[in-house]
């Protein structure tokens, strides 16, 4: 770890005004926690104390590191809470508390810490099981040093009180991270949940206009879209089931036609919901594959269950950004809605199928 890497995660997150308050916070206290740990382990060493009580103070340390990366790398604040309550509450506080201390040394402090940031983490079934294992396992490390006082190893040498409150500022930053990640996590999920709503189109579930404009607002031009595809899609024949069947018939028909469009998009990229009976997906293949979308696409309509797709036809206008280089992604979608109103049109023509009608 490097002094440019520790000033831009450390130093540079948390003078990042862009980064919300609470993530400045929570990246700042996991370092504090880890260097914390690491100090604590050095000292460990240093005042020669017995191996068994270096070991809960390394599981920290290993713990933090690991909650550090999982955070900052993954983004994954449910599990780095998580490790971190199993490191400091269900393994590095027991083991610490008959290895290196007891009541006498402040022990109980840590407990009602570890036993507080398993009960913020009680939700769902897995969380209110660990809460429980933490609960009960602190209340029998407390009963069996109660009653079996020889049990517990205290500290020695002349520098053992130095090192109790090293040990102690060890555990309440870890526990001090461990409630700030999981007020994250859960600040996380929300926002998550929000971006999600405004995201999503309420009638078919695929992705809305407001998803496709962020999306698209990645790429500049077809240069920088790399192996981009865009694909306009017109659902035909909507406006003939709105007036015979109701609205209510051509939102089924809408959702029908989504179900088969996501088919046949598969892992290939996002599907979105422009207008009324109007999709667009951003696919990611090679213009070979591109070429054959179409043609799945009727496969998906032929094989889907649902009577609202037996006579479904589906307008589709593909332009690959490799074809079109230094081209403007403007006119990258105009280009892909010229060919889908050609083919919209040549299947009104085809089937004798008057638009206005």
């Amino acid at each position: 770890m490097n002094s440019r890497f520790l000033y831009k995660h450390m130093i540079g997150y948390f003078n990042d005004q862009s980064i919300d308050i609470r993530i400045r916070m929570m990246y700042f206290l996991e370092y504090t926690s880890f260097i914390a740990c690491f100090i604590g382990t050095i000292c460990m060493i240093l005042l020669k104390q017995t191996i068994a009580s270096m070991v809960p103070n390394f599981i920290l340390f290993v713990m933090s590191f690991i909650s550090l990366y999982i955070s900052h790398v993954k983004k994954n604040y449910e599990l780095s809470t998580t490790i971190m309550i199993i490191g400091c509450a269900n393994l590095a506080v027991p083991w610490m508390y008959f290895t290196a201390g007891g009541i006498n040394s402040g022990m109980i402090i840590w407990f009602i810490f570890s036993v507080v940031v398993a009960c913020l983490m009680s939700n769902g079934r897995m969380r209110v099981l660990m809460v429980i294992l933490t609960v009960v396992e602190d209340m029998l490390c407390m009963i069996v040093e109660h009653n079996y006082p020889k049990s517990v190893t205290q500290l020695v040498g002349e520098n053992a009180a130095f090192y109790d409150v090293i040990q102690s500022f060890t555990v309440v930053c870890v526990c001090l991270t461990a409630m700030l990640i999981i007020y994250i996590s859960t600040y996380d999920n929300q926002r998550r949940k929000l971006e999600t709503i405004l995201q999503t189109d309420a009638l078919t579930g695929v992705f809305n206009r407001r998803a496709y404009y962020d999306e698209m607002n990645l790429y500049t031009d077809s240069t920088k879209a790399g192996d981009l595809v865009l694909v306009a899609m017109d659902v035909n024949g909507l406006k003939k089931i709105n007036d015979q069947l109701g609205h209510a018939a051509g939102d089924d028909y809408i959702r029908a036609a989504a179900a088969v469009i996501t088919d046949a998009v598969g892992q290939y990229g996002h599907i979105f919901r422009t207008g009324g009976d109007e999709f667009t997906a951003l696919l990611h293949c090679s213009v070979e594959d591109s070429r054959g979308f179409e043609e799945k696409l009727s496969k998906c309509i032929a094989q889907s269950n649902n009577p609202l797709t037996e006579k479904m036809a589906i307008a589709v206008g593909i332009v690959c950004c490799e074809e079109n280089p230094n081209v403007a992604m403007e006119e990258i979608e105009k280009m892909a809605d010229k060919k889908m109103y050609e083919n919209k049109a040549a299947y009104y023509k085809n089937n004798g199928i008057d638009r206005r009608r």
